[in-house]
Protein backbone atom coordinates (compact mmCIF):
# COMPACT_ATOMS: atom_id res chain seq x y z
CA UNK A 1 0.00 0.00 0.00
CA UNK A 2 1.57 3.19 -0.63
CA UNK A 3 0.50 6.77 0.81
CA UNK A 4 1.40 9.96 -0.13
CA UNK A 5 2.04 12.66 2.02
CA UNK A 6 2.28 15.41 0.51
CA UNK A 7 6.31 16.55 1.81
CA UNK A 8 8.87 14.83 1.37
CA UNK A 9 10.10 12.35 3.61
CA UNK A 10 11.85 13.78 6.94
CA UNK A 11 13.02 12.48 9.79
CA UNK A 12 12.19 13.36 13.71
CA UNK A 13 15.51 14.94 15.01
CA UNK A 14 16.15 15.78 19.01
CA UNK A 15 18.47 15.00 21.41
CA UNK A 16 16.14 12.02 22.86
CA UNK A 17 17.54 10.25 19.62
CA UNK A 18 20.50 9.32 21.77
CA UNK A 19 20.70 5.46 22.66
CA UNK A 20 18.08 4.65 20.32
CA UNK A 21 17.54 2.25 17.67
CA UNK A 22 15.22 3.31 14.78
CA UNK A 23 13.68 1.57 11.58
CA UNK A 24 14.98 2.71 8.07
CA UNK A 25 11.83 4.75 8.53
CA UNK A 26 12.93 6.25 11.54
CA UNK A 27 10.18 4.85 13.86
CA UNK A 28 11.88 3.30 16.67
CA UNK A 29 11.97 -0.25 17.16
CA UNK A 30 13.38 -0.82 21.09
CA UNK A 31 10.28 -0.70 22.60
CA UNK A 32 10.63 3.02 23.69
CA UNK A 33 8.61 5.94 22.98
CA UNK A 34 7.74 7.50 19.83
CA UNK A 35 10.31 10.34 19.63
CA UNK A 36 9.33 14.31 19.68
CA UNK A 37 11.32 17.02 18.12
CA UNK A 38 11.99 19.09 14.97
CA UNK A 39 10.86 17.44 11.78
CA UNK A 40 14.29 17.35 8.83
CA UNK A 41 13.62 16.81 5.41
CA UNK A 42 15.91 14.04 4.11
CA UNK A 43 17.50 13.87 1.02
CA UNK A 44 18.52 17.47 1.23
CA UNK A 45 21.26 18.41 -0.36
CA UNK A 46 24.66 18.38 2.30
CA UNK A 47 26.01 21.63 3.50
CA UNK A 48 28.34 23.44 0.09
CA UNK A 49 31.89 21.83 0.41
CA UNK A 50 33.22 25.50 -0.82
CA UNK A 51 31.46 27.13 2.16
CA UNK A 52 33.03 24.28 4.97
CA UNK A 53 35.92 24.74 6.85
CA UNK A 54 39.17 22.56 5.15
CA UNK A 55 39.16 19.70 7.23
CA UNK A 56 41.81 19.81 9.65
CA UNK A 57 40.83 18.49 13.06
CA UNK A 58 41.40 14.49 13.17
CA UNK A 59 38.78 12.53 14.96
CA UNK A 60 40.20 9.80 16.89
CA UNK A 61 39.18 6.44 16.49
CA UNK A 62 42.09 4.62 18.77
CA UNK A 63 42.77 1.68 16.19
CA UNK A 64 46.64 2.97 15.05
CA UNK A 65 46.31 1.46 11.43
CA UNK A 66 43.37 4.19 10.69
CA UNK A 67 45.09 6.72 12.90
CA UNK A 68 48.28 6.80 12.00
CA UNK A 69 47.97 5.79 8.12
CA UNK A 70 44.82 6.81 6.60
CA UNK A 71 43.56 9.14 9.96
CA UNK A 72 39.63 10.56 9.70
CA UNK A 73 39.54 13.83 9.93
CA UNK A 74 36.10 16.00 10.38
CA UNK A 75 33.98 16.27 7.48
CA UNK A 76 35.92 13.78 5.98
CA UNK A 77 34.26 10.09 4.60
CA UNK A 78 36.87 6.97 4.66
CA UNK A 79 35.33 4.03 2.91
CA UNK A 80 36.41 0.04 4.38
CA UNK A 81 35.89 -2.23 1.40
CA UNK A 82 35.82 -5.57 2.35
CA UNK A 83 35.15 -9.29 0.71
CA UNK A 84 31.87 -11.24 1.81
CA UNK A 85 32.90 -13.09 5.09
CA UNK A 86 35.85 -10.57 6.68
CA UNK A 87 34.87 -8.92 10.15
CA UNK A 88 33.62 -5.21 8.69
CA UNK A 89 31.00 -5.00 11.33
CA UNK A 90 33.20 -5.98 13.73
CA UNK A 91 35.62 -3.12 12.79
CA UNK A 92 32.94 -0.98 12.79
CA UNK A 93 31.98 -1.68 16.54
CA UNK A 94 35.26 -1.28 17.19
CA UNK A 95 35.67 2.26 16.01
CA UNK A 96 32.19 3.12 17.38
CA UNK A 97 33.70 1.98 21.18
CA UNK A 98 37.18 3.59 21.12
CA UNK A 99 36.28 7.35 18.90
CA UNK A 100 36.42 10.65 20.84
CA UNK A 101 33.34 11.92 19.03
CA UNK A 102 30.53 12.85 20.74
CA UNK A 103 27.79 10.82 18.91
CA UNK A 104 28.08 8.24 17.20
CA UNK A 105 25.18 7.54 13.96
CA UNK A 106 24.97 3.90 12.54
CA UNK A 107 22.92 2.70 9.37
CA UNK A 108 22.80 -0.71 9.10
CA UNK A 109 21.44 -1.62 6.00
CA UNK A 110 20.22 -5.12 5.14
CA UNK A 111 21.33 -6.44 8.64
CA UNK A 112 20.86 -10.02 9.43
CA UNK A 113 19.56 -10.29 13.17
CA UNK A 114 22.72 -11.33 15.15
CA UNK A 115 24.12 -8.47 13.14
CA UNK A 116 21.88 -5.95 14.79
CA UNK A 117 21.90 -7.81 17.61
CA UNK A 118 26.06 -8.02 18.04
CA UNK A 119 25.07 -3.84 16.98
CA UNK A 120 23.57 -3.50 20.52
CA UNK A 121 25.07 -5.59 22.36
CA UNK A 122 28.15 -3.98 21.56
CA UNK A 123 26.82 -0.97 22.54
CA UNK A 124 25.65 -1.85 25.63
CA UNK A 125 28.63 -3.67 26.83
CA UNK A 126 31.28 -1.01 25.63
CA UNK A 127 29.32 1.55 27.48
CA UNK A 128 28.47 3.85 24.36
CA UNK A 129 24.77 3.04 23.94
CA UNK A 130 23.71 6.41 25.35
CA UNK A 131 25.97 8.05 22.53
CA UNK A 132 24.90 5.87 19.85
CA UNK A 133 21.49 6.39 17.58
CA UNK A 134 21.18 3.33 15.34
CA UNK A 135 19.10 3.69 12.14
CA UNK A 136 18.43 -0.32 11.07
CA UNK A 137 16.64 -2.21 8.38
CA UNK A 138 17.12 -5.69 8.88
CA UNK A 139 16.71 -7.93 6.15
CA UNK A 140 13.31 -8.68 6.84
CA UNK A 141 12.27 -5.21 6.37
CA UNK A 142 10.90 -3.64 3.43
CA UNK A 143 13.21 -2.74 0.76
CA UNK A 144 12.51 1.01 0.78
CA UNK A 145 13.98 1.15 3.86
CA UNK A 146 17.32 0.43 3.18
CA UNK A 147 16.90 2.90 1.01
CA UNK A 148 15.63 5.54 3.79
CA UNK A 149 18.20 4.36 6.20
CA UNK A 150 21.09 5.94 5.36
CA UNK A 151 19.38 9.36 4.66
CA UNK A 152 17.88 9.04 7.99
CA UNK A 153 21.22 8.89 9.08
CA UNK A 154 22.72 11.32 7.73
CA UNK A 155 20.08 13.95 8.54
CA UNK A 156 20.20 13.65 11.85
CA UNK A 157 23.82 13.53 12.08
CA UNK A 158 23.95 16.74 10.02
CA UNK A 159 21.61 18.54 12.78
CA UNK A 160 23.53 17.00 15.60
CA UNK A 161 26.87 18.43 13.88
CA UNK A 162 25.31 22.17 13.44
CA UNK A 163 24.45 21.91 17.55
CA UNK A 164 28.33 21.74 17.58
CA UNK A 165 28.71 18.24 18.51
CA UNK A 166 31.79 16.15 17.13
CA UNK A 167 29.60 13.29 14.89
CA UNK A 168 30.96 10.28 13.55
CA UNK A 169 28.61 8.43 11.06
CA UNK A 170 28.93 4.41 10.11
CA UNK A 171 27.21 3.02 7.14
CA UNK A 172 26.95 -1.00 6.56
CA UNK A 173 26.49 -2.50 4.54
CA UNK A 174 26.67 -0.48 1.53
CA UNK A 175 27.06 -3.82 -0.99
CA UNK A 176 23.52 -4.28 0.40
CA UNK A 177 22.65 -0.61 -0.24
CA UNK A 178 24.00 -0.99 -3.81
CA UNK A 179 21.30 -4.25 -4.50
Amino acid sequence: KVTFLKRPMEAIFSDSLLGRRLSGAGKPIDGGPEIHGEAVAINQPSFNPVRRIIPRQMVSTNIPMIDVFNCLVKSQKIPIFSVAGEPYNQLLMRIANQTDADVVVIAGMGLTFSDYQAFIDNAENSGSAQKTVMFVHRAVDPAVECLLAPDMALACAEKFATEGKDVLVLLTDMTAFGD
